[in-house]
């Protein structure tokens, strides 16, 4: 971070503000996480999981049109 300021003594106030902006920025860590992207296995999985959708869409569905278990 660049801090500008000024030796100006009618801009000290503002100078003082931007030192302490400056120091409570230069204390902030950030850390880099990785996004981890599973491969092999997970064919089956997400089939499964489309599968559940589907199901669930079609029972949301009947409960819309008043139907519960098929049955109207």
């Amino acid at each position: 971070m660049i801090a500008c300021i000024s030796p100006a003594e009618t801009n000290a106030e503002e100078t003082m503000n931007t030192l302490r902006y400056a120091e409570r920025t230069r204390n902030i860590k950030n850390t880099a996480v990785r996004n981890v992207v599973m491969s092999g296995g997970n064919g089956e999985a997400v089939m499964a999981l489309r599968k559940e959708n589907e199901m669930l869409k079609l029972q949301l569905a009947q409960l819309r049109n008043g139907k519960v278990g098929g049955v109207a």
